[in-house]
């Protein structure tokens, strides 16, 4: 209501936000619950979605970095099982390696003795005998080829024995040595296999450990989407107050488009933002040419008599000449007012008088709320019908 002083204005204890054409003093749907409440509900909800998601963005963020270190640990643990893998072929070679070694080395020690028994008759006899022995042996002939052939054997007695001892002992120090070699290498295997099987022990139960954590985010997750799911059915429910409400008219009073359509242009004339008039129309009058308020103020933007007087409107329930001159005073206020939309809102509800001896919003519960219900709407309009009311 357009005031000099600060007079009474017409109250709609019932409006809802977004509610364009709803009567003076008409209850909403909800039961009483008025416009501040409802937008500040809606908002409070809004805000709690959009922490939600934010929330769900920074799990899903730690979630994937939990499944990026999980596969690194895997390419961690199959490297060191590879390793082992050929640690353990390594070890297999150096075996059979000894084992081969060994088996020579029996073979020939089986070919030495196999020919030391051949011989070994003679030899005793020979070495039991001494000289003696080896003579007899040489005379026990019966020709002179036999003789030599005795001789002959004698000979490569003791040659055999000489050279087999000496090759055996050849043979002995080669696979001491290679045995030491290959359990050299089998310790040194043993050892790296030993420090690989701890690594891998150390990887498995990060691995676990991610995989906990994993299934802990997840978890979380799960929470957070049904947190969310349960803000969007309350934020459903209150836009579904909203809109319902948005059917409810009192008689007498336009249309969201009609009302729309009048004031479009008379707002861009007078450089007033059309929401912001639309916004002042819901709490004033809710929208209804015929609206009297107990003070008297009259019309779609509640002008008092004095007021539409001095604006040339003769006719306040004229929605023409009524938002022209309401609008013409909310031009007025803005351009007084350096363009603070609160201090021209709170000079339309008191006057200008009051918003100037206090500097700012009178410290009136009526005026104070009466701009807080305006900005709100004006908000959710801006918001809610970005391509006007059709």
């Amino acid at each position: 209501m357009r005031a000099t002083n600060r007079r009474p204005t017409l109250w709609l204890t019932g409006i809802l936000v977004g509610v364009l054409t709803l009567g003076p003093g008409l209850a909403s749907a909800s039961g009483g619950t008025n416009v501040s409440q409802l937008t500040s509900q809606l908002n409070t909800v809004e805000q709690q979605v959009q922490a939600e998601n934010a929330f769900l963005g920074a799990l899903d963020a730690q979630a994937h970095a939990t499944v990026v270190a999980l596969d690194q640990i895997d390419q961690q643990i199959a490297a060191t099982r590879e390793k082992l893998l050929v640690i353990q072929a390594e070890e297999m070679v150096a075996t059979e390696l000894l084992d081969r070694t060994q088996t020579q080395y029996n073979a020939t020690v089986a070919s030495y003795n196999q020919t030391w028994a051949a011989l070994s008759s003679v030899l005793r006899w020979t070495e039991e005998n001494g000289p003696i022995g080896y003579l007899a042996v040489l005379l026990q002939v019966n020709s002179f080829q036999a003789f030599t052939a005795r001789l002959s054997e004698l000979s490569n007695v003791s040659s055999f024995e000489l050279k087999a001892s000496q090759q055996l002992a050849v043979q002995k120090q080669e696979l001491a040595h290679e045995i030491t070699l290959v359990n050299q290498e089998r310790q040194s295997l043993a050892a790296a296999q030993q420090a690989a099987t701890v690594v891998e022990n150390q990887l498995l139960a990060q691995n676990n450990q991610r995989r906990i954590q994993l299934a802990a985010l997840l978890s979380k997750r799960s929470s957070v989407l049904s947190i969310e799911h349960a803000l969007l059915l309350q934020k459903n429910s209150l836009t579904a107050k909203i809109m319902a409400l948005e059917g409810e008219y009192a008689s007498g009073k336009l249309t969201k488009a009609q009302l729309w359509t009048a004031l479009y242009g008379i707002a861009q004339t007078y450089g007033v933002d059309p929401y912001l008039v639309m916004a002042v129309i819901m709490q004033e009058s809710g929208g209804n040419p015929n609206a009297k308020s107990y003070a008297g103020a009259l019309g779609l933007m509640q002008l008092m008599p004095s007021t539409a007087a001095g604006l040339s409107v003769t006719n306040p329930f004229n929605p023409i000449q009524n938002l022209q001159g309401g609008i013409r005073d909310l031009a007025g206020l803005l351009k007084e007012f350096g363009g603070n939309i609160q201090l021209a809102l709170a000079a339309y509800n008191a006057g200008s008088g009051s918003v100037i001896r206090y500097g700012g919003i009178p410290p009136y519960a009526q005026t104070q709320n009466y701009v807080k219900s305006i900005m709100a709407n004006y908000a959710y309009f801006l918001r809610q019908f970005p391509n006007g009311f059709q």
